[in-house]
C-alpha cells in the first residue's frame, strides 16, 4: 500500500495545465458540415537537454534526445476519436520504440465516453499533467514507484456537474510490437479510478480541483508496468 496526500490547484484528468499559446498549431482540417470527418490534427513533440559541469575532478558537456513523439488525431462521426502516437527511444536509440498512445473513443455524451486501446494512467496529479507543461525534468517520485506509464485499457470517463471521473482496467505490460501488446495479456490487470472536483467557483479562482484516486494491481507473468505495489490511494 503506498499512500500519497498533496494539496494542489490542478486540471481536471484529461485537460492541460495551461492554455495553448497556439491553439490551432497542428490542426490541419476542420469541418462541422461534413458528417464523416469534423477535425484532424497532426501531433508531436521533442524534448532535449544540455547538461554543462566543471569541478576539480574535471568537466563534461553534452546533449541528450529525451524523447520524439509523431502521431494524429481525428475527430470523426460527431462521436469517435481516433488517436495514436509513436514515440523514439533516449537519443533516437532506437527511432521507433513503439507507441504512446493507441486509441478509439466512443463519446455516448459529455457523462460518458469509452475508450479502448493503449492509454495514459491517469493515476495522481502528477500523471494528469502533460510533460510538456512540467516545470522539472523527471515526473514526481510516487510516479516512477508505480511504474506509470501507457498499457492498452478499456475505461470510461465524464463529467457529471461539477465532478469528473475517469477510471478503466489496465493490462500490466506493454510492448514495441503491437500484435503482441494486444495480444498477450498475461501479465495480470490493474484497475484504476478517479475522481475529481471542481473547485475554482467555491473558492473564486480561474482553476482549482481536488483529486482522488485508487489503483489495484493484480500482476501474473512478466508485467512491465504496475507491478511494484498491490494497492494505491492519492489525494491532489
Amino acid at each position: 500500500m503506498a499512500l500519497l496526500p498533496m494539496l494542489a490547484a490542478a486540471p481536471a484528468p484529461g485537460t492541460e495545465q495551461k492554455s495553448e499559446p497556439f491553439p490551432t498549431l497542428g490542426r490541419l482540417y476542420r469541418s462541422d458540415e461534413n458528417p464523416w470527418l469534423q477535425e484532424f490534427w497532426v501531433l508531436g513533440r521533442y524534448h532535449g537537454q544540455y547538461h554543462g559541469s566543471e569541478g576539480s575532478d574535471g568537466e563534461d558537456e553534452g546533449w541528450e534526445d529525451r524523447r520524439f513523439r509523431l502521431g494524429f488525431q481525428a475527430r470523426m462521426f460527431e462521436r469517435l476519436s481516433v488517436h495514436a502516437q509513436a514515440v523514439s527511444g533516449s537519443d533516437f536509440e532506437p527511432i521507433y520504440n513503439g507507441f504512446t498512445e493507441l486509441w478509439v473513443g466512443w463519446r455516448f455524451s459529455d457523462a460518458m465516453t469509452l475508450t479502448v486501446g493503449q492509454q495514459k494512467h491517469r493515476f495522481t496529479h502528477d500523471r494528469n499533467v502533460s510533460s510538456r507543461y512540467l516545470n522539472y525534468l523527471e515526473r514526481g517520485m510516487l510516479t516512477n514507484m508505480f511504474g506509470l506509464d501507457y498499457t492498452p485499457a478499456v475505461t470510461l470517463s465524464g463529467t457529471v456537474k461539477n465532478w469528473t471521473y475517469y477510471t478503466g482496467v489496465f493490462s500490466n505490460a506493454t510492448d514495441r510490437n503491437i500484435g503482441r501488446e494486444f495480444t498477450d495479456l498475461d501479465s495480470g490487470y490493474s484497475v484504476i479510478a478517479s475522481a475529481t472536483r471542481d473547485l475554482g467557483r467555491v473558492w473564486g479562482m480561474d482553476t482549482a480541483h481536488l483529486n482522488l484516486g485508487y489503483l489495484h494491481s493484480d500482476t501474473t507473468g512478466r508485467p512491465t508496468n504496475l507491478a511494484r505495489f498491490e494497492d494505491g490511494l492519492n489525494a491532489a
